[in-house]
């Protein structure tokens, strides 16, 4: 059984929590997704500080908030 961990992050900008999230468990899941939910600018700071194969997605409008469950609809 595959194992994914998603994360949402947000306007809130726990920048150093997602990305020690992610060092601490990438060994353990199959893969890993940050969908940014605030500004755009947050998106280039995660892609630049988390692994390449951590998949880091840009919410373009909060209503496409449904885009959370697809997983890698927008990468």
């Amino acid at each position: 059984m595959k194992k994914h961990l998603r994360i949402l992050y947000g306007c809130d900008d726990r920048f150093e929590i997602v990305v020690n999230t992610v060092k601490v468990c990438e060994n353990y899941f199959d893969s890993i997704s940050v969908l940014n939910s605030g500004p755009k600018e947050f998106y280039t700071k995660l892609r630049n500080s988390v692994p390449e194969k951590v998949s880091v997605i840009q919410l373009e409008k909060f209503l496409e908030i449904e885009s959370c469950k697809i997983g890698r609809a927008h990468v």
